[in-house]
């Protein structure tokens, strides 16, 4: 609809393997996974997600986040805090995270 090509996958809850791989890359994607998650399926309140968000984050990090109101809620006060901290947001590269593009960790549910 928005004619613009999806380049990134993240499968559902991290659980990856060779086939899931495999899928992705022959619909033309390359998969990313996190290292730190905002809660934002759990927490309810956006001061919340921003705290655990906080936490989570380090430098080089690939923060988990939902489409969810209250993560859109979250968002402003979230980005002005690790921009404050010093924080860039980039486009996820091979090697940018410890749980990067491409690389699956047990933490993300890994099945392969």
């Amino acid at each position: 609809v928005s004619h613009v090509r999806t380049r990134f996958f993240r499968p559902p809850w991290g659980q990856t393997s060779p086939a899931v791989l495999q899928a992705i890359h022959s619909a033309g994607m390359r998969q990313v996974l996190w290292d730190a998650n905002s809660g934002d399926t759990w927490l309810k309140d956006p001061a919340a997600i921003v705290k655990l968000s906080l936490n989570e984050a380090s430098h080089g990090s690939i923060l988990l986040m939902h489409s969810r109101p209250v993560t859109a809620d979250a968002l402003d006060q979230l980005l002005t805090e690790l921009q404050s901290r010093g924080f860039r947001f980039v486009l996820p590269t091979v090697g940018n995270a410890p749980a990067s593009v491409e690389q699956a960790t047990p933490e993300q549910g890994s099945t392969s």
